[in-house]
């Protein structure tokens, strides 16, 4: 009887056993009947990768996804937009035996729990430390408002982001940052089963502390790795150290006896190995090393360094970071001293271990079809600039090629000279306004963006029609590779359909300058436009000359204002306050005062330059300009505004002059204050506005492309030197100060603007200023004007 309890007792043990099991999950069928991704690439079976995901796609538009991986707490998958786990809609499935739903934060490591919907058919078990699940998931909710539920229909592709853990789980059962690490796959359609093979993403990185990165918070370590073209691998790392920062493969996991290589403040990389039995540093040969390249700024180390794989001499101290092979990264700092011979000391800085690391798992830089630019005409549409000297996309500006594939989608390749993006914009009107702009970044993904109709914002688009993509960022050049879906019907007229014969104008732009915290572009530093295409035919074009009227009108309105606050303005307002009592006794024109007479005619001159410059950039921008949507509002704005305020002002000044009241009547004071606090304002705020077209600091750029960054500050000296010359003026005029003098002038007659009593007082010291200070803000506004006007088109 007791066997028999014991024997039922087992049964439904067995019985309340999740059914799912490590047989259950195989490979069998990835790329035919279910779509596979796995990692590491070359694992046998789901039971030995370290995360492994399948989809199929259902009847009744779901997906059944399986996912496990070798951690306790939990596995998760990302469906991510933009290749960043930042704001992926991620499921994961933990050792509670359930699958919760998230969406990581655009900033910082925080997971932000939303509710489990659209999901059904869970089934979620735990064996021998590993986790496994099923669960089935709606490809669209049709009617949910839910934007953070991503619509995994045909025509949309994300990159599939697997992370797991080891920590607990937050109280309530969600998931924590991910302590035991991630992999990034390729971009997928979960419409498609025929995608069974992982591509390993074109570059790693390791940073430390985790979710560091930007000017808020910097890191203390960083170190990125890529695979060059002939397998080797370029190394880039940094740290806030005044010494050194130094990278150490480690087998063990410990500092002792790793292959450490140092960038160090002698702008020098070296070689060394801990020794097994403390923390000295044994120098070893710097060899399989080369392009390398140091910095040290303001307390940091950075640099670059290209290291083969392998090296063919015995040495083991050289560590093999060939298929097969796994190091812990470790990284050390330190602020102290180097050896006489430039040779590292202990690290008094600190150190941090990172995970375990297969460095082979990256993928090479994407190769250009037919090799370079063969094939350009005949199997594939080329564009490249410059055309006259360029013979490949190795050493041109900018390279484009297109060629279709058997199911009529778009291959691009794009390769361009920059730092931060090289971008393709497909226009309808031959301008960047309104174009659908596909842009590689330095981040190693693709995103999507459309310039607005009136300005030069960049308006985030989703990426959708996407797939099989692959960016490489490496020596001042981008390169990348991506299909494209020629349409899709979906109602969106931003995604232009280049299928059949539409044709639409080439645009490419590059930017050596920063990207937005979200990854997305910002204005481009210069541009080309092509011909206009159909992407049907394969066809070898060049660049159309550069339209310069856009950027003649904007040189136009910055020399009239210029012309008008720098120049006339600032001669006005300083001899109306300053020179009333110079020369009371010569008079021209209409037998006013001198003083008056150059007053009314050099800001009559300011007036009419105002507002001719006001008219000429409405017609250059086509508009006022709007805020940049979603960000924070820029320069170009700020300028917008505070010119029309200036120009209001401009305009409403000279009408109170027209109509101002007699001296000597009750109303007379009241304009005066009114004519002085008008007339300043505008001339003060002149003067901020030019600032603001002309600042060159950071991320903030001048208005005007081409424009050299020293303007700026030369406009500083002048604002200097006025401010200087009005401090002399006013001390001189408060310690001479002269009563029963009138400031005023009549309309007509009466009062002729001569000192009312007579009064000494030595004005050689006034009239010597105020010539200088003529003499400087005439020059520096000719040099200004000269500078804007001789501004190169690098945005066409």
């Amino acid at each position: 009887m007791t066997m028999a309890l014991w024997v039922i007792g087992l049964c439904l043990v067995v019985m309340a056993t999740p059914i799912i099991n490590a047989e259950l999950i195989t490979p069998d069928g990835c790329g035919i009947t279910k779509g596979c991704f796995h990692y590491p690439e070359k694992c046998a079976s789901p039971s030995s990768c370290s995360y492994f995901l399948s989809w199929t796609v259902e009847a009744d538009g779901s997906n059944i996804f399986e996912m496990t991986g070798n951690v306790g707490t939990y596995v998760a998958v990302g469906f991510s937009r933009s290749g960043a786990m930042r704001d992926s809609d991620v499921y994961a499935c933990t050792k509670n035996l359930e699958v919760v739903r998230s969406r990581n934060l655009l900033e910082g490591n925080d997971n932000e729990p939303r509710p489990l919907k659209g999901v059904s058919d869970v089934d979620v078990s735990v064996i021998d430390g590993r986790i496994e699940c099923r669960f089935k998931r709606q490809m669209l909710l049709t009617d949910d408002k839910d934007l953070t539920y991503y619509d995994l229909s045909e025509g949309n592709s994300y990159t599939i982001i697997m992370a797991k853990s080891g920590i607990n789980l937050e109280d309530d059962g969600n998931i924590k940052f991910h302590y035991s690490g991630r992999v990034q796959g390729p971009r997928m359609s979960f419409t498609r089963v025929d995608q069974s093979e992982v591509l390993p993403p074109a570059a790693r990185s390791f940073k430390s502390p985790m979710g560091c990165g930007g000017p808020s918070e910097p890191c203390e370590f960083e170190v990125t790795w890529k695979k060059n073209s002939d397998g080797s691998l370029r190394f880039d790392m940094s740290g806030n150290a005044e010494s050194y920062v130094a990278l150490g493969f480690s087998k063990s996991g410990a500092m002792a006896d790793s292959d450490v290589y140092a960038c160090t403040s002698n702008n020098i990389v070296v070689r060394s190995r801990n020794t097994m039995r403390n923390d000295n540093d044994k120098n070893q040969p710097l060899k399989g090393v080369s392009d390398v390249s140091v910095s040290t700024v303001n307390g940091s180390i950075g640099c670059s360094f290209t290291r083969q794989v392998s090296l063919d001499d015995n040495d083991d101290t050289f560590f093999n970071l060939g298929p097969g092979n796994s190091y812990t990264i470790i990284m050390s700092k330190s602020n102290s001293f180097l050896w006489g011979d430039g040779n590292i000391m202990y690290h008094f800085g600190g150190k941090v271990q990172g995970p375990v690391i297969s460095f082979s798992d990256v993928a090479p830089p994407p190769m250009m079809p037919d090799g370079g630019a063969g094939g350009c005409g005949t199997t594939r549409g080329c564009f490249f600039e410059p055309a006259q000297s360029c013979t490949g996309p190795d050493n041109c500006d900018f390279f484009v090629s297109w060629a279709t594939n058997a199911a009529n989608d778009h291959v691009f390749t794009i390769s361009g000279k920059a730092k931060t993006y090289v971008a393709l914009g497909f226009s309808k009107s031959g301008k960047m306004m309104d174009s659908d702009v596909y842009a590689c970044t330095n981040n190693n993904e693709v995103v999507r963006s459309r310039n607005t109709v009136r300005n030069q914002n960049n308006k985030d688009e989703p990426l959708k029609g996407i797939s099989d993509w692959s960016v490489s960022a490496v020596n001042g050049r981008i390169e990348c590779t991506f299909t494209r879906q020629a349409s899709l019907n979906d109602g969106d007229s931003t995604y232009y359909d280049l299928s059949g014969t539409n044709r639409y104008t080439i645009i490419m732009s590059r930017s050596n300058g920063f990207l937005w915290p979200d990854g997305n572009i910002m204005i481009h530093t210069s541009r080309v436009i092509g011909a206009e295409v159909s992407f049907n035919e394969f066809t070898l074009t060049e660049a159309k000359p550069p339209d310069n009227t856009k950027l003649f009108l904007q040189k136009a309105h910055g020399c009239l204002m210029i012309i008008a606050w720098v120049g006339f303005a600032s001669i006005g307002i300083t001899i109306a306050r300053y020179m009333k009592h110079v020369h009371p006794g010569t008079k021209i024109c209409d037998k006013k005062p001198v003083w008056f007479a150059v007053h009314r005619f050099v800001m009559v001159m300011a007036f009419l330059c105002t507002v001719a410059a006001f008219v000429i950039i409405f017609i250059s921008v086509g508009g006022f300009v709007d805020p940049i949507q979603g960000r924070r509002i820029d320069t170009r704005y700020i300028h917008a505004i505070l010119g029309t305020i200036v120009t209001f002002l401009a305009i409403i000044n000279p009408i109170m002059a027209i109509f101002r009241p007699h001296p000597g009547t009750p109303r007379r004071p009241i304009f005066n204050w009114a004519h002085w606090g008008v007339g300043t304002s505008a001339h003060v705020l002149g003067m901020v506005t030019i600032c603001f077209a002309l600042i060159n600091i950071g991320k903030t750029k001048p208005l005007i492309q081409g424009i050299p960054s020293f303007l700026f500050w030369v406009m500083i000296v002048y604002i200097v030197a006025h401010i200087t010359t009005w401090i002399m003026l006013e001390l001189k005029t408060r310690f001479f100060k002269n009563t029963g003098a009138s400031d005023d002038i009549p309309l007509k007659g009466g009062d002729n603007g001569e000192p009312q009593a007579a009064f000494k007082e030595d004005n050689k010291f006034k009239d010597m200023t105020y010539r200088l200070y003529i003499f400087v803000a005439v020059v520096l506004a000719i040099v200004m004007v000269i500078i804007v006007a001789r501004a190169k088109n690098n945005n066409m």
